[in-house]
């Protein structure tokens, strides 16, 4: 027998475009900036989140280079990601931290039904979103039931050969394809939905009212499109009828609403030196190193940007437009100014230069140069200013 005449191992692979692909991948990236704002939670909820998500990647990937069968594995695969996250996340902290190492050494360890019947027994977060949400999670009962007949290998249509027979060669690919989006949809959103029993704020920051009464969280909202689309209004107004959202309302709705101006230091990093009277009225609900960036801001109106040298993300634009489009530092620029202290530095077409502020060193970037005693009366003015609003907020 000729080698030509040998299959070839993706002869019967039927490679199908998905029409709206770069669209999931968007709406995936929105999933994965969900991060988990509990601090016990967030590196474990966050890496099983992550996963979750590259999982739905992959059954796009897979799908539209043909293996089709390998893609709803895949499906099947995120929606145990997500629960085991869950499942963890549930558990009291001595509980969990014993199921991990179960986990991680590969040695007994529940399966899927198993952590659904063991997260019920507990009556805790998710057994609560579970009985509000009943209809919304008997939909993802059924989408892993479809999905495990894909796995298993259960009907022709699941064979590669019955799928590339010369009678259904030629047949129309849209019931597949619809078939396949109607369960990436469906895994999106379940993941979603057990990304919200961990914590609420993905929907809470929705609501402009908490929004504006909240620091920044790593997560951010979901939109509104986000929810229509994978969600539904009807099961999410359920989700906000469980404990851990109206406990989570309940508890920022009571805080201080900020000021537009000073919410958008809190979530923007935007200092408004127009604004500074309002934004002075509300000093006390700004975390230390945003005082100080406003007390630096307003000393002088030379000033585009403060950046806190020991982070380098701890980035504060103000209303000056600066001269250079480069927002930040490269690597090396940053290595090589952190440790120096400089006045006029050039960079590109700004200046550069350092100051101190109780313990803290900045980077200020300004589009003039200071003058070296302009300069030092700007430092005196800066740590006078801010031991005076130090004062106010602790008196």
């Amino acid at each position: 027998m000729c080698f030509d005449s040998i299959q070839k191992e993706n002869s019967h692979l039927i490679p199908l475009k998905l029409p709206h692909a770069k669209i999931y991948y968007q709406d995936l990236f929105e999933l994965e900036n969900s991060f988990v704002s509990k601090i016990d939670l967030m590196q474990i909820s966050t890496t099983f989140l992550t996963e979750s998500v590259q999982l739905v990647k992959n059954a796009i990937f897979l799908f539209e280079n043909g293996y089709f069968d390998n893609a709803y594995y895949s499906l099947r695969q995120s929606l145990e990601t997500a629960l085991t996250m869950v499942y963890l996340s549930d558990l009291e902290k001595h509980k969990r931290e014993k199921e991990l190492v179960k986990w991680k050494e590969k040695s007994k360890f529940p399966m899927y039904k198993q952590m659904i019947d063991t997260l019920e027994k507990q009556m805790a977060i998710f057994s609560d979103v579970k009985e509000k949400m009943s209809c919304y999670f008997e939909e993802i009962r059924r989408t892993r039931k479809y999905l495990n007949k894909y796995v298993h290998k259960q009907g022709f249509n699941t064979f590669y050969v019955s799928r590339n027979h010369f009678f259904n060669k030629e047949k129309d690919q849209t019931s597949e394809i619809q078939e396949f989006e109607f369960l990436l949809k469906s895994c999106i959103s379940a993941i979603a939905v057990f990304r919200l029993c961990i914590d609420p704020f993905p929907v809470l920051l929705m609501d402009e009212e908490i929004y504006s009464r909240t620091n920044v969280y790593m997560s951010d909202a979901f939109s509104n499109e986000f929810i229509e689309k994978y969600v539904g209004s009807k099961n999410i107004n359920n989700y906000k009828r469980t404990r851990i959202y109206k406990d989570g309302y309940n508890y920022f709705i009571k805080s201080e609403k900020r000021l537009p101006a000073v919410l958008d230091i809190t979530k923007n990093r935007y200092i408004d030196k127009s604004k500074i009277a309002e934004i002075l009225s509300q000093i006390h609900l700004l975390r230390k190193i945003e005082i100080q960036a406003v007390v630096i801001a307003m000393m002088s109106e030379k000033i585009t940007k403060i950046i806190l040298s020991d982070l380098g993300i701890e980035i504060f634009f103000t209303n000056i437009k600066p001269f250079r489009i480069d927002w930040n530092f490269t690597v090396d620029e940053y290595l090589e100014l952190r440790n120096k202290e400089v006045l006029n530095l050039i960079m590109e077409n700004v200046f550069i230069s350092t100051i101190n502020l109780r313990g803290d060193k900045f980077f200020i970037e300004h589009n003039k140069k200071f003058d070296l005693e302009e300069f030092q009366e700007f430092q005196t003015k800066v740590k006078n200013k801010f031991k005076e609003v130090e004062f106010k907020i602790n008196k």
